[in-house]
């Protein structure tokens, strides 16, 4: 994996601020933010702007002043170069490439394209939440994994989504069958109000341990996330140890059988040659 491979390509506005920030991480990490940032301000090591050196006679540049120029140039490199490194060939298209263009000519360049909201994937990964549904426990892992990769994308895009929404959405689409709606019930009482007792069923024991958590006012989309997977997984679990529906109706029937075959007098089974037992 090579150096920047780890920043996400900018493919087109859905993607410009997942992009955005990962760039600016490591143009920072290189310390070569300074050549797309616009700060004015010289005591703002941050974001003051550094731009090409001047000689005082362009005519006649000092020694001085032209290694300041080279040094320059090469830093304006690197950072084009973190910039230019993970565009899809669509958008590396948008970049002239003459030498003459900078690291900033080619950031303000991409800002104006990409830099704005695009309603139409948002609302497409808002159609997608809104649509999410578990099927059963064993459905927990792709559920809770598209859940948290929409989010994800919607954060990235710079769209306000709380995390209360997030759980909210969350907790919806959960099934509505078996010991999920007590699930849900104790989830949602332990959001909105100080801990509570788990109903005294057995079938939801498994969730008594998280209102404290909840009703505590430490829930996040996150905790959320990790007790719904861990409810999911005790029902899997014990479904994979509990007999198949019927068995215990088999065994009593066999054993009832069983029973009567048996003459309770001299505890022999009856048979065909002593049908007396």
């Amino acid at each position: 994996m090579g150096k920047f491979d780890h920043i996400p390509e900018l493919t087109g506005a859905s993607a410009f601020h997942a992009w955005k920030s990962q760039v600016i991480l490591a143009l920072g990490h290189e310390g070569a933010y300074n050549h797309v940032s616009d700060g004015l301000d010289p005591t703002d090591f941050a974001e003051f702007a550094s731009t090409l050196p001047v000689p005082a006679d362009v005519a006649a540049p000092t020694a001085a002043e032209c290694t300041l120029i080279l040094m320059w140039l090469k830093e304006d490199a690197v950072a084009k170069d973190i910039i230019c490194h993970r565009l899809s060939p669509a958008v590396q298209q948008l970049i002239p490439q003459e030498r003459s263009v900078t690291a900033r000519d080619a950031w303000k360049l991409l800002h104006s394209h990409f830099n704005h909201i695009d309603l139409g994937s948002q609302h497409l990964i808002w159609e997608k939440i809104l649509n999410l549904q578990m099927a059963d426990a064993a459905d927990a892992e792709r559920y809770l994994g598209e859940h948290d990769a929409l989010r994800h994308d919607l954060i990235r895009m710079g769209v306000a989504y709380s995390d209360s929404e997030a759980i909210f959405n969350l907790l919806k689409g959960l099934p509505c069958t078996g010991t999920w709606p007590a699930f849900k019930l104790v989830l949602q009482s332990s959001l909105s109000v100080a801990p509570v007792a788990a109903p005294a069923s057995s079938s939801v024991s498994g969730i008594s341990s998280i209102s404290g958590l909840l009703g505590s006012g430490a829930a996040t989309f996150k905790s959320i996330l990790v007790c719904i997977a861990a409810e999911a997984h005790r029902l899997v679990l014990e479904a994979s140890i509990s007999p198949p529906v019927g068995s215990e109706f088999t065994n009593v029937a066999r054993t009832s059988r069983q029973t009567t075959n048996v003459n309770p007098a001299t505890g022999l089974r009856h048979t065909k040659n002593n049908p007396s037992g």
